[in-house]
């Protein structure tokens, strides 16, 4: 990767600055992938292979790879604007799951760009991010949950069962 001016501070050198990128994305847990439309290549960054628990020394990086590690219940859906970004150039961003070797479930946030031949007519590559966003996830579904549970509590004082307000709670 070439660095040009204004991609990256004038007061760290590239060299620094490509290390400090690779902390920051290893972070925040996102990593950089590209696809050949010609070749069928397919390049995922080294966070990547992190996110899916796989060894970049090993594995190589391919579709065929990356479709088995789709949930059964989003490959559907992630496969059809795959596709409509291969054949119309419709980028996309999804969040949706992967099922690891060792069947654990993370989510990841998807984008998808296009980049088109110099008529313009049709996709030669396609590259983006994946994001593993498993903990937020996670927060976001104990979080309704537990709202769920303080509105059914609410439901139930309104019918007369006994339920102590909390005169601390704000939802209350």
């Amino acid at each position: 990767m070439i660095l040009r001016d204004n991609e990256y501070p004038d007061f760290v050198a590239p060299v620094e600055w490509r290390m400090i990128r690779n902390e920051i994305t290893k972070d925040l847990k996102a990593g950089e992938w590209a696809f050949d439309c010609n070749t069928l290549e397919m390049w995922w960054s080294v966070e990547i292979f992190r996110i899916f628990n796989l060894d970049h020394k090993y594995a190589k990086p391919s579709f065929a790879s990356y479709k088995k590690l789709l949930h059964p219940d989003d490959k559907d859906l992630v496969l059809f604007l795959f596709q409509r970004a291969l054949e119309k150039g419709v980028p996309y961003e999804v969040s949706h799951r992967f099922t690891m070797l060792d069947d654990k479930v993370k989510w990841c946030r998807v984008k998808c760009r296009v980049q088109l031949d110099s008529s313009k007519s049709s996709v030669t590559k396609l590259f983006g991010t994946i994001q593993d966003i498993t903990l937020w996830s996670k927060s976001v579904i104990d979080g309704r949950k537990s709202l769920n549970a303080i509105v059914e509590a609410k439901q139930q004082d309104q019918h007369g069962d006994s339920v102590t307000e909390d005169p601390t709670c704000s939802i209350c």
